[in-house]
């Protein structure tokens, strides 16, 4: 039986939510297992992977597993579950297993199995995170949140914002991801949102007398699909567009113009992390733009933004 360790080792706090996650190619062995520290999350937290055939197969009953494709025969394998107990010096174990269903409890004669593996990385988070890179010791990533405010921005009483982007998977802490948000005070943080939940993509008017703003048809943003959402806002006349679809409303008083930009989640809660990736944002500053040029932002863009 081989098993493969980082060399870094991490406390594992009871209740909270951890996920594992490494990259691996095939060279001799197509089937590989990952499985979270015993003595914090039992005998289940595990997941086990078919690298040839690009596939997760059998998952603990305590674990949720994820599959990502790379280029080159590269994938990353993750495994996340809830620490019971909490435990010192705990680390993450990987193997080659001879067939899907091998328990990490069982051994087996692991000689002249091989892969290459990359990057093994425990989180406290719900999903992994892009590869934080460090010389076998433990690190923690800097904040997934860009805030713009070093100087007032000249907001005007009308704006429009523009965004793409691909979403990961949602916070532990919410269900709400926000990949762009306009904000004035605590109270005032227009938004451009996928509900996690149902992957309704939407803008948020909170604050002044709005509320929520969707798209006609109720378009699905999928997880980890690059897609586009714009919206416009002006005092009575406000719009939203995602993917080519648009949708309207007239909320008669807008929150306070705008003072900075926030992207990746909400200017003043940890709970609404994008984790995904944001690719490109627009804003128009102190125009609404027309809806016809809203909604072909969405899936035009080079027509409207230069």
């Amino acid at each position: 039986m081989r098993w493969l360790s980082p060399a870094a080792t991490m406390t594992i706090e009871a209740g909270k939510v951890y996920t594992a996650s490494f990259f691996v190619k095939d060279v001799k062995s197509p089937l590989v297992q990952i499985a979270l520290p015993k003595a914090s999350f039992g005998a289940e937290a595990y997941a086990s992977f078919d690298v040839r055939c690009q596939m997760s197969g059998v998952v603990g009953s305590s674990a949720a597993a994820e599959l990502t494709c790379f280029p080159n025969g590269w994938l990353r394998c993750e495994v996340t579950a809830r620490a019971s107990r909490g435990a010192a010096n705990q680390t993450v174990s990987i193997r080659s297993i001879p067939e899907l269903n091998v328990h990490p409890d069982s051994s087996f004669d692991g000689a002249n199995r091989q892969f290459l593996i990359w990057n093994c990385q425990m989180e406290e988070k719900p999903c992994a995170t892009p590869p934080i890179v460090t010389a076998g010791l433990s690190n923690f990533r800097k904040s997934d949140r860009v805030s713009w405010s070093n100087k007032p921005l000249e907001f005007g009483s009308s704006y429009s914002v523009w965004a793409k982007g691909t979403p990961g998977m949602q916070s532990a802490h919410s269900s709400i991801q926000v990949i762009v948000e306009l904000f004035a005070d605590n109270s005032n943080r227009p938004s451009l949102r996928r509900d996690a939940g149902t992957g309704g993509a939407y803008a948020a008017l909170v604050g002044g007398s709005g509320g929520n703003i969707f798209p006609q048809s109720s378009p699905v943003w999928s997880r980890r699909a690059s897609s586009q959402i714009a919206a416009a806002f002006a005092p009575g006349d406000q719009a939203v567009a995602f993917d080519g679809l648009l949708g309207s409303v007239s909320y008669g008083v807008l929150p306070s113009v705008p003072t900075s930009l926030v992207f990746g989640a909400g200017i003043n809660t940890t709970n609404f992390w994008w984790n995904g990736d944001v690719e490109q944002v627009a804003i128009w500053l102190t125009q609404r733009i027309p809806n016809d040029l809203l909604r072909a932002s969405t899936f035009a863009p080079s027509q409207v933004i230069s």
